[in-house]
């Protein structure tokens, strides 16, 4: 209930809707009132006008299409507005194709009976596209193996689901495993196609490589020490592993306390942390010639030096059985009988039956038996002076 007013002049009021009025009138003579009321029809209907709100406008949206919800008369105009967006359709027309983000306005006016009806919507740009792909990358472990890794841990912004593409391709695996060594490109598209790319490089380790001289001479029994160069840093090795020909592990260190007293091969296999291997071998040759050694002339004279005959060998076992000592008319002046080397140091003195030997040149003979069990004679002459 409204009341409008009193005016004695004021014999017609306007009304912009509908309903029941009543009005009071009242005599300036008699001061009676007297009062009537009447009933007006509203026959004014607006347009019912919905928009959809929140609308996005996505890092690939070429356009949206809206078509708003309207209700009331059959001859209805429309009329599309906007101050920073961007109209691709007719404004003229009830559905809007929008261009760009931005605040588009809408009225609504019903031809039949004047009424009209406003709205608005707002195309918001999403700025929460992919902006990072988290991965982390595994190198090739041994030269000439396709073994590297990309494990895709996540990424930054966008909307799930996430597509992956490794170097064009279409992947489903978050851990891409067996790659080669070179550059790859992985992409990931979101829900909306909002692409983040990133290039990584799978390196591929140089070659493992050892080495070793092709042989080594040694002497007999002789101890030496064996050791290998490598390209790769001592850190990186995990494993070594010595053998001999006959496949017996000899040592694991990166050297090898050896000896022998036969030739051999001697290898070695080495391993790096990552799995890699290489080997290397070296030829052992054992100098196995037998030499013995004494002065061609000795002087018994008592002054020291090359007082008495005393022969000496190299390191190869052998085992005297005779030396024998002629005169150069083919007598015997000296013998003696199955000693070691070293056993009689003594040697021959230069007398003959407790007399000095003539000066002159003698005759040497030795049998010896070599570490083989082999016989040998050998024979030598001498200088014996005073």
């Amino acid at each position: 209930q409204a009341f409008y007013g009193s005016d004695p002049t004021k014999l017609s009021h306007p009304i912009d809707t509908g309903g029941t009025y009543k009005v009071e009138v009242m005599a300036s003579s008699s001061k009676c009132w007297s009062d009537g009321t009447i009933s007006i029809e509203d026959k004014i209907k607006y347009p019912s006008l919905s928009l959809q709100n929140g609308l996005k406008w996505h890092c690939n949206t070429k356009y949206i299409e809206v078509i708003p919800t309207v209700t009331s008369g059959q001859n209805m105009q429309f009329e599309w507005s906007t101050s920073d967006g961007k109209i691709d359709s007719d404004a003229q027309s009830m559905s809007l194709i929008a261009g760009s983000p931005g605040t588009y306005g809408l009225n609504v006016l019903d031809v039949d009976n004047g009424c009209q009806k406003s709205g608005a919507l707002n195309i918001i740009n999403e700025t929460n596209v992919p902006e990072r792909i988290l991965l982390s990358v595994q190198d090739i472990k041994c030269f000439g193996e396709s073994n590297g890794q990309i494990t895709i841990e996540g990424v930054q912004g966008g909307f799930e689901p996430y597509t992956y593409y490794l170097n064009g391709v279409k992947t489903n695996n978050l851990i891409i495993t067996d790659l080669p060594e070179g550059e790859f490109l992985l992409e990931v598209l979101d829900k909306y196609d909002c692409i983040a790319e990133l290039k990584e490089k799978i390196n591929e380790p140089p070659i493992f490589e050892i080495s070793m001289p092709v042989d080594l001479t040694l002497a007999f029994s002789e101890i030496t020490e064996l050791t290998f160069s490598s390209n790769y840093p001592d850190d990186e090795i995990d494993n070594i592993k010595w053998f001999n020909s006959k496949g017996e592990l000899l040592g694991s260190d990166f050297t090898l306390q050896y000896s022998s007293n036969k030739a051999d091969i001697v290898s070695v296999e080495v391993t790096t942390i990552n799995g890699c291997v290489s080997n290397s071998r070296i030829k052992i040759i054992i100098d196995t010639d037998f030499k013995i050694f004494f002065p061609n002339i000795f002087s018994p004279n008592g002054d020291g030096v090359n007082d008495r005959l005393v022969i000496f060998k190299n390191k190869i076992p052998a085992k005297i059985d005779r030396i024998s000592i002629f005169d150069r008319y083919g007598n015997k002046v000296y013998s003696e009988n199955s000693f070691n080397f070293g056993e009689n140091m003594d040697g021959w003195d230069g007398t003959v039956n407790g007399k000095n030997a003539e000066t002159g040149v003698y005759i040497f003979l030795i049998e010896l038996v070599d570490y083989s069990g082999n016989k040998l004679l050998m024979k030598k002459d001498i200088t014996l002076i005073r």
